[in-house]
């Protein structure tokens, strides 16, 4: 929007891997692996920007607009999902809210 305004993105996927050995009880038993694995999402979204900080105007005012907004739907998206995940139930997600 302006020379000091960043609009950058970033997404993070993190793979992690716990492998366990047991020890063996008796003489000729052979070794168990125990494996855990889990997954890690990320995502940094850059911030939404008051029009007025940006000094923005005509069509940069209405894409900061557009941006904001689908930042917003984007937000709403992510909340149902945690939602559902924590209650383990399949709620709304609104994932056609925004036109873009």
């Amino acid at each position: 929007m302006n020379e000091r305004s960043s609009r950058s993105h970033a997404v993070f996927k993190i793979n992690l891997t716990q492998t366990t050995t047991s020890v063996p009880k008796k003489q000729f038993e052979k070794p168990t692996e125990h494996i855990r694995e889990s997954q890690l999402n990320m995502v940094d979204l850059a911030g939404s920007e008051r029009n007025k900080k940006t000094g923005a105007v005509g069509d940069r005012l209405k894409e900061a607009g557009s941006i904001n907004k689908s930042l917003s739907t984007l937000k709403a998206v992510i909340d149902a999902l945690v939602e559902n995940s924590r209650t383990h139930k399949a709620g709304f997600v609104p994932y056609r809210d925004s036109i873009l």
